[in-house]
């Protein structure tokens, strides 16, 4: 290990625009920045896709600061060039891709990564959806030292975070960005100090792994009750959300929830009950009901739910699948 210093050269690996509260609160502290952007990895469809590649460069121009594009994934690619870039900490904010451990023995302070969950819980690539999923009223951010097993590594700086009510991916996403921005920033600082830092070891009896989420994670779950369905909505809103069929017709849901007590008719989950104040009812587990106020074709028209109904000439009893 080499002599700590008061200013490092910093490499931050990212692969979407989430990144760049981190990349602000960093290039304010006056260390030097270097970003690698790389694709992140992809479901068959791509629907999980959550790239943002032109904000984090548009970024970087304005500011002067140094931003290469990984055109060639292979993980000897990926070595080679973190070599030439002589990073002294390495840094992953939001990099959606597998991270090979030839790279750790590169930088002479070792990598963190800032992790947008309270972990151990919800470790992997989806923690903020993994969340909402679960329906959680709390989650946080965490800074962990990297290490050979993913998101296992010692907790140098954590946050917890409330989760409000009816937040969304893109709602939450957003906040623990700039939550996790300054937390980075001090930990960054500490290191070039030589502050010593309390490392917390993980407690992998309260640890979990968040979903491998597909195209069939996006179905509304009209099976589960309606608190639940909510859930779902709020973890694929607004990209690349939950659809449903109708009539032989695909829709994604917008905006929606639970309608409260009802004396829902008894039948089968996914069925039509009717139009509540301007919500299609819909039948869910136990005799809950989720009315749907908003939703989009397939090619990003919105349509409210009376539009819905008579669009498609939808009928009481007719069913969501």
């Amino acid at each position: 290990m080499v002599a700590m210093t008061q200013k490092l050269r910093c490499l931050v690996c990212t692969t979407s625009s989430l990144a760049i509260p981190s990349l602000e609160a960093l290039h304010q502290s006056a260390h030097d920045l270097v970003v690698l952007l790389a694709k992140s990895n992809e479901d068959s469809d791509g629907i999980f896709s959550e790239d943002d590649d032109s904000g984090v460069e548009q970024w970087a121009a304005q500011q002067g600061v140094e931003v290469r594009q990984l055109t060639d994934q292979t993980p000897e690619a990926l070595r080679g060039l973190v070599e030439k870039l002589r990073p002294d900490l390495g840094i992953v904010v939001d990099y959606g891709r597998e991270f090979p451990e030839s790279l750790l023995e590169i930088p002479t302070q070792n990598w963190i990564k800032l992790h947008f969950s309270q972990l151990p819980k919800h470790r992997g690539f989806h923690p903020i959806r993994s969340a909402l999923w679960h329906g959680d009223r709390s989650t946080g951010v965490s800074i962990i030292e990297m290490g050979e097993e993913p998101d296992k590594g010692p907790i140098l700086a954590n946050e917890s975070v409330p989760i409000e009510a009816e937040e969304t991916y893109g709602e939450l996403s957003e906040r623990l960005a700039q939550i996790g921005a300054p937390l980075l920033a001090t930990t960054v600082d500490s290191l070039a100090l030589g502050t010593k830092i309390k490392r917390k070891t993980q407690n992998e009896k309260s640890s979990s792994t968040t979903p491998n989420f597909g195209p069939r994670h996006c179905q509304a779950p009209w099976w589960r009750e309606a608190k639940i369905v909510l859930n779902h909505l709020r973890s694929l809103s607004p990209s690349p959300g939950m659809t449903t069929m109708i009539r032989r017709e695909r829709v994604r849901i917008v905006k929606g929830g639970p309608m409260g007590k009802m004396n829902a008719p008894p039948g089968e989950s996914g069925t039509f009950i009717g139009t509540r104040a301007g919500q299609l009812a819909v039948l869910c587990s136990k005799g809950s009901v989720f009315g749907i106020e908003l939703a989009e074709w397939p090619d990003g028209t919105s349509i409210s739910a009376h539009e819905l109904v008579k669009a498609l000439d939808v009928k009481v009893g007719d069913l969501f699948v």
